[in-house]
């Protein structure tokens, strides 16, 4: 497909996924910031709408799916590589992005920023560049506006999700090239209204960015604000092998947590042999998955604490993915393994706005 074709076809899918750019919502820096700690957002159509998109160190060979050669297809140096070099009053400049707005930078990712030297981003053809720093110091999250956990290091990656919009067009470089790299930006649609980021609005804005740190930090205690306002319904179930058990909700409303201790002697084993089945409204099971893959922990029940879900230190699984339904919902457990099994817990539900 040519690059015109390309551009018609994501212009047309951005209007029919969104409503129109003049009756929008405007985004800014302190709207995406927000989206940052919003489940809710997950379970609706974004507004204004968007695509997005990713430019990355993947090895340019790779071009022919039927050239499946390591010289081609399967060609695996994926790091220095960049869209151009650019020689400017501050140095040699490796352009990694360069895109028309309206967008946002949304996250940006290093294995080895290290190597990147200086990375600077310009916003709407300034000459001079909103961020200026070493790239693992971007990346690393000890630098305002760039706080920890929304720039970190986690298991050798290097991440930045400090959200950057821009109306009219952004350039990524860096001063030395020989590094892995993913940006990840979103596309709007012509016309929607977009505010570039500013030192000014930067800084204003700073007590949304500590306020959005804390919450990743401690996603437990303020990740859900309302959750004693919650409905929860208990349950606590033993499971013979091949034995299975359901829990129906009547709506409207919004799964908004679900618990989960498993008792057994082997939850390892568990926590991959049983599976669970969430239905809405009559129609087929969305969500089908082993009770461990659901609450993201595997193998077996391994303490974490994130946002959108975590395990306790004993051991009881919470889920906080939002899941409205109109009319009802049917939780179900089976147990696949060779041995009974004891899950407890509650399942809490709450009000949900039909905007459709």
């Amino acid at each position: 497909m040519s690059y015109l074709n390309r551009t018609a076809c994501l212009v047309l899918i951005l209007s029919l996924l969104g409503i129109t750019a003049a009756s929008a919502e405007k985004v800014t820096f302190e709207s995406l910031l927000k989206e940052l700690t919003d489940l809710e957002r997950i379970a609706k159509v974004s507004q204004p709408a968007y695509i997005t998109k990713q430019a990355s160190s993947y090895d340019r060979r790779s071009t022919d799916s039927s050239v499946l050669t390591e010289e081609n297809w399967f060609a695996n140096g994926d790091r220095n590589q960049v869209l151009r070099v650019e020689d400017t009053p501050l140095g040699r400049e490796h352009v990694l992005l360069d895109v028309e707005g309206p967008g946002a930078l949304v996250r940006i990712w290093s294995a080895n920023p290290n190597d990147g030297g200086i990375v600077r981003i310009y916003l709407d053809q300034q000459p001079e560049p909103l961020f200026e720093m070493p790239l693992q110091v971007m990346l690393g999250g000890g630098t305002k506006p760039f706080l920890e956990p929304i720039a970190h290091m986690r298991a050798s990656g290097w991440n930045s999700y400090l959200p950057i919009p821009y109306a009219k067009h952004c350039k990524v470089t860096v001063s030395s090239p020989d590094i892995y790299y993913h940006i990840n930006y979103r596309v709007y649609a012509p016309g929607t209204e977009v505010k570039t980021l500013t030192p000014e609005i930067l800084e204003a804005g700073m007590p949304v960015v500590r306020e959005t740190a804390k919450t990743l930090a401690e996603p437990w205690d303020r990740a859900l604000p309302n959750r004693d306002g919650l409905e929860k319904t208990p349950y606590e179930v033993t499971l013979a092998p091949g034995a299975g058990e359901t829990l129906e909700l009547t709506g409207p409303a919004a799964i908004r947590e679900i618990t989960c201790l498993a008792e057994t002697m082997e939850p390892e084993k568990a926590l991959r042999g049983i599976l669970l089945e969430i239905a809405f409204d009559g129609q087929a099971p969305s969500v089908v998955a082993p009770l461990g893959d659901f609450f993201a922990t595997a193998p077996g029940p391994n303490p974490y604490r994130s946002l959108s879900s975590g395990v306790m230190d004993d051991h009881t699984l919470y889920s906080r993915w939002v899941m409205p339904f109109r009319n009802q919902a049917v939780l179900r457990v089976t147990n696949h393994t060779d041995s009974e099994v004891t899950l407890r817990g509650s399942v809490g539900t709450g009000a949900w706005s039909w905007d459709d």
